[in-house]
């Protein structure tokens, strides 16, 4: 009894002085890091875009390009990001096939519509109208003038939640759509390898899931990765045949096989140039912005691979520019993203040049 009592006591104390020096730790006041600027191979130019509330962007090629805000206003560039251009219509996620042919979704007074434009992005028309309280994933579209995008719908009781998917899919460029129901799950992100394999992240009753697709989009059953220990994904982006899960998991073959790549710091977008070379961006550490000052700031931060994703190199203390959340690369040596400033969070827009390629 007194040894088990000692035993107690002993863990007792242990405990409290591990809660105590977690507790003083995390009261520390922030270090005050010095800010490394030089960022080899990479230049980053901030860009004026008449507002500082955007949610997201898409370029057609190095000169033209759109951009939507939270408030779903709509812009245009056609002299690479240098001037824009309002335009009287409110469109978000959009994509585009060519020159000519897109697709987005649009917020009407009482509705939300996915539009069409045949244009340019000039004029939207309506093509399908989304049920009420529903959410959906990103619109994936192809040269064979396929459209397909997963529409959700969540109900939540006192006793369970229900999440159910319908697979929205046309082969005629959104004229006419087939339904295809899912149960049980929520789909949020699609990405093709190519015309016939793609692949589709989001969550089911009880965890995270990922499908895939070997007809085009038609299909889509569940695929299991446990064997690698990969239970579910978050997010999954390709570049041709390359692709990448949660900034964790890498393909080189459309997902055939796949391999653990190193720690990855930066909480961005990940890129990959070829097989070897890839970039990331993304937030850095949170340092106090000058040693005589306690506001604190986030860095921005870049990764670099040369070997695949198996080794990263990263600059982490990146004050001249705020973090990025989101990057869209125009071609190899070119690329935008969204920077988001601390100040009441306010997202511009800047460019990417990868200068050693």
């Amino acid at each position: 009894m007194k040894k088990s009592f000692l035993q107690s006591l002993f863990v007792r104390t242990a405990f409290y002085i591990l809660f105590s020096g977690i507790l003083v730790f995390s009261c520390l006041p922030a270090r005050y890091i010095k800010p490394d600027n030089n960022v080899p191979g990479v230049r980053f130019t901030r860009l004026p875009t008449g507002t500082s509330n955007i949610s997201g962007f898409y370029f057609l090629n190095e000169k033209k390009g759109f951009l939507w805000t939270i408030y779903g206003e709509y812009y245009k560039t056609t002299d690479g990001a240098l001037s824009w251009t309002k335009i009287n219509q409110k469109v978000f996620g959009l994509v585009f096939r060519n020159e000519k042919t897109g697709f987005g979704f649009s917020q009407l007074p009482d509705k939300i519509v996915m539009v069409k434009t045949e244009d340019g992005g000039e004029t939207w028309q309506p093509s399908y109208e989304l049920p009420p309280h529903s959410s959906w994933s990103n619109i994936s579209i192809d040269e064979q003038k396929r459209v397909l995008f997963f529409i959700n719908k969540t109900s939540v009781t006192a006793q369970n939640t229900k999440r159910e998917s319908s697979l929205l899919y046309s082969e005629d460029d959104g004229i006419n759509w087939r339904t295809e129901k899912y149960d049980t799950l929520n789909v949020s992100t699609i990405d093709f390898a190519d015309k016939n394999i793609g692949f589709a992240t989001g969550s089911s009753n009880n965890n995270r899931i990922i499908l895939k697709t070997q007809d085009g989009g038609k299909l889509w059953k569940s695929l299991d990765l446990s064997s690698l220990g990969i239970s579910g994904a978050y997010s999954i982006r390709f570049h041709q045949e390359i692709g990448v899960i949660d900034n964790a998991w890498k393909t080189n073959d459309k997902g055939q096989t796949w391999q653990k790549m190193g720690i990855l710091t930066a909480d961005g977008d990940v890129h990959f140039i070829d097989s070897k070379n890839g970039y990331a961006f993304g937030s850095g550490r949170i340092s106090k912005i000058s040693k005589k000052s306690d506001m604190l700031q986030t860095y921005a931060s870049v990764s670099y691979t040369g070997d695949g994703g198996a080794t990263w190199n990263t600059n982490d203390k990146i004050s001249i520019i705020p973090p990025i959340t989101q990057v869209f690369f125009i071609n190899d040596a070119l690329a935008f993203g969204i920077a988001f400033s601390e100040d009441y969070f306010k997202g511009e827009l800047i460019r990417i040049n990868i200068t050693n390629q």
